[in-house]
């Protein structure tokens, strides 16, 4: 009796869960801890009863997050290390809520997101993904910190590609809501096929598109990402969002054609490379008004950094198997 009881219990919670909070991490234990704060304090503002759940998927991390749910009230996960699409597709499988809100570790919520969520949820049947509003930080000031916060899309959240609209847009895993139905009845998932960060969430949004997802953006629902990173992972950032984008062409079953072929062969592209530099300075100076040394050369840095990411992808076979004919 008293075990129908529990199990009668256990399965109405579930049944009733609103929302599932997923966050991958790997060794970031302080700033998840922030992240989880912040998420705790959002919640404890709500206006209105939302049932939810956060759910901690970590990634093989070694520094003690395993340790997490001793002082948040958490779901952990643990997986050996095999990336973030990996590891938010473990939470995909876990989760209960109707609603899933994807975050990135090194991002703080607005206090008002529950009533955001609160507001989302009215919604829930007029669109299958969603996505805030980004804004970025730096809880340490340095030079590439500043780079950074002026060059990036501050508030955009949303990256639409060329053709414009919705309709076109990719939503960064930072600030991602998806329909649990969407996601059940599509199959969709992440690309596992990718080794780290870079890419994955582009590829989502594409397949998401192509399987007849419905996009909304909301402007009430915002989050901070953290924009603190230190030279080498600056380098590592990039370089990795180059080797993402071929990712995404060959799993996508898209050309790669996104540069000249000045810039498509390695070889040529390195017999071009002063060619480069200087178009690279030329256009941040067009884009940005600004004549600062110091971030044109961070600039140029990262777009060469891009390029030799995509070149590393390419020498590669994973993904091949996707490659368009």
């Amino acid at each position: 009796m008293i075990d129908q009881f529990l199990a009668d219990l256990e399965f109405d919670a579930f049944t009733k869960m609103d929302l599932t909070i997923v966050i991958p991490t790997y060794n970031r234990m302080d700033l998840l801890s922030r992240l989880l704060d912040s998420i705790v304090f959002a919640f404890s503002r709500i206006q209105t009863s939302i049932v939810y759940e956060v759910l901690v998927v970590d990634d093989g991390s070694t520094d003690g997050t395993e340790c997490i749910s001793d002082s948040h009230s958490v779901r952990l996960h643990r997986i050996q290390n095999s990336g973030p699409a990996t590891a938010r597709n473990v939470g995909i499988e876990a989760a209960s809520g109707k609603l899933m809100l994807f975050l990135d570790d090194d991002c703080v919520v607005d206090s008002n997101l529950g009533n955001a969520i609160g507001e989302i949820l009215g919604e829930i049947e007029s669109f299958d993904i969603g996505c805030g509003v980004i804004q970025y930080f730096s809880h340490r000031s340095s030079l590439i910190a500043r780079y950074l916060s002026e060059t990036r899309f501050l508030g955009q959240g949303a990256q639409v590609q060329s053709g414009g609209g919705l309709e076109n847009a990719i939503f960064p895993t930072a600030c991602l809501l998806v329909s649990k139905a969407f996601l059940d009845s599509t199959g969709l998932r992440f690309e596992e096929g990718f080794p780290g960060p870079g890419g994955e969430d582009d590829l989502f949004s594409i397949e998401a598109q192509r399987k007849g997802g419905r996009f909304k953006k909301f402007t009430e629902l915002i989050v901070f990402h953290d924009n603190t990173c230190t030279f080498a992972q600056f380098v590592g950032r990039y370089f990795c969002y180059g080797y993402g984008h071929v990712l995404v062409c060959r799993y996508g079953r898209i050309p790669f054609r996104t540069y000249s072929i000045w810039e498509r062969k390695e070889i040529l592209f390195w017999l071009y490379y002063p060619v480069f530099i200087l178009r690279c300075a030329a256009k941040y100076v067009r884009r940005y008004r600004s004549v600062n040394p110091a971030f044109i050369i961070l600039w140029c840095l990262q777009k060469t950094c891009v390029r030799i990411g995509n070149f590393s992808a390419l020498r590669s076979r994973v993904g091949t198997h996707s490659w368009p004919a």
